[in-house]
């Protein structure tokens, strides 16, 4: 299929990035973008968008807007950011490549939450959670 974008001509796969999630906490915004094959978790601020996390999905904000969990690959684990530092922390399968009986499942439906603190989600094997740092 080709589309018409602007004044280019462009195949199906350029078309905008799709907006998978949307998570909103007082005036902190922040969009979870299918970008090609990939998930792109984006801050949105005063009509300007930032870049948080290439390869993420599943966002979530805290309560109070200062930290952002996500779900990234290549092994699905949760990761943790504070939005003033900006410094990503892996939380869950940590030096994990492949099978092993130390993973912890991701959110199978659904994502993740703050509870207190604890991050939270449901996965296959029931509710799984996390302390955030």
């Amino acid at each position: 299929m080709i589309l018409w974008l602007g004044a280019a001509l462009a195949t199906e796969t350029d078309r905008l990035p799709e907006v998978l999630a949307v998570v909103e906490v007082g005036e902190v915004r922040v969009e979870c973008r299918r970008v090609d094959a990939e998930a792109r978790i984006e801050l949105v601020s005063e009509g300007q968008r930032e870049v948080l996390v290439e390869r993420g999905d599943r966002p979530a904000l805290s309560p109070d807007g200062t930290e952002l969990v996500w779900v990234q690959g290549p092994v699905a684990s949760v990761w943790w950011m504070s939005l003033e530092e900006r410094e990503p922390r892996q939380l869950t399968n940590l030096g994990l490549s492949g099978p092993s009986e130390a993973f912890v499942p991701p959110p199978h439906r659904g994502g993740l939450t703050f509870d207190g603190a604890l991050v939270t989600w449901d996965s296959p094997e029931g509710p799984q959670s996390v302390a955030a740092p």
